[in-house]
């Protein structure tokens, strides 16, 4: 993730946190995630460029995220950092 700029709603810390999460992810999560959320593709466009359906590519994703929380919770728990606010909240929202 080092050509990946910090977004600005992230603290040095969470994006610190986020850098180390992703390199335990494989190689196919980190390509949909990038493709997803910092170069703002569409499920259409991800599905097309990995070959996968619509939907097969859209449980990807959300299998992907889910993964990348349990990692970065583990790590912060592991260090015993605080979880930030914001991943409890969206975590919250999920199991709604």
């Amino acid at each position: 993730m080092n050509t990946i700029k910090k977004p600005s709603s992230f603290t040095d810390y969470d994006f610190g946190i986020l850098e180390e999460a992703m390199l335990l992810l494989s190689n196919k999560q980190k390509d949909v995630l990038l493709m997803r959320f910092w170069l703002n593709m569409s499920i259409n466009e991800i599905s097309r460029a990995i070959g996968m359906t619509w939907d097969a590519t859209d449980r990807f994703i959300d299998s992907s995220i889910n993964h990348l929380r349990i990692r970065f919770v583990n790590i912060v728990k592991k260090d015993g950092r605080e979880i930030p606010n914001n991943v409890i909240q969206f975590s919250q929202k999920k199991a709604s």
